[in-house]
């Protein structure tokens, strides 16, 4: 996401100045949440260590990964539809003062959609990859975010998974690669597996 391929070493006074402001910032837990903080972080490229006058930028994707997993754990499940065959999404819903109407499938040529009924544009929020198709779609209304799990084969051979978060106030969206083996189990299919054992 922006970050250099190697550490690097800025000017140290505006590095200071830059540590200063985020520290500031990452005390003030009433305005920053888990993924606001991971991104604040990211933009300076992870962690900021001072050494000898000069600050060494160090990566921090593993921090970042972790707080995005979080997040999307956190938040509750949009069951596929029960009534399409594939695994499908085709749910409205109701939200301050309109709604929102989510839908997509997964397999071959599988994304996720977002429509407000305000406008009634249809955006795409997911990005279409061979071999990597939709497989959990979460919402968290708390902190106003939708959140889409892919995963897959990358080029057809080796794992590879993706989180989306789209925030539903400024109606833009973001994603990240994290490792695979970390991704939840989708919500629909421990739905699932719970009904079946109540059988």
């Amino acid at each position: 996401m922006g970050l250099p391929p190697k550490s690097s070493r800025v000017d140290s006074t505006l590095a200071r100045t830059l540590v200063i402001a985020c520290l500031g910032s990452l005390r003030k837990d009433d305005i920053l949440d888990d993924v606001n903080r991971a991104t604040l972080a990211t933009v300076l490229a992870g962690a900021t260590i001072v050494l000898g006058g000069s600050v060494l930028l160090v990566r921090g994707e593993d921090t970042e990964s972790k707080l995005w997993l979080r997040g999307f754990s956190n938040a509750e499940c949009i069951a596929p539809h029960p009534d399409i065959p594939e695994k499908a999404w085709n749910s409205r819903i109701r939200w301050l003062s309109g709604s929102f109407r989510i839908t997509g499938q997964t397999g071959v040529g599988g994304e996720i959609f977002i429509r407000f009924a305000d406008d009634g544009l249809v955006r795409r929020i997911t990005t279409y990859h061979d071999y990597e198709y939709p497989s959990d779609v979460r919402l968290d209304l708390s902190t106003r975010r939708l959140w889409i799990a892919t995963k897959g084969l990358r080029g057809g051979i080796s794992a590879v998974a993706h989180l989306y978060l789209y925030d539903l106030e400024s109606r833009i969206g973001t994603s990240i690669e994290v490792d695979p083996d970390h991704v939840p189990t989708p919500c629909s299919t421990k739905a699932a597996d719970r009904a079946n054992q109540e059988r």
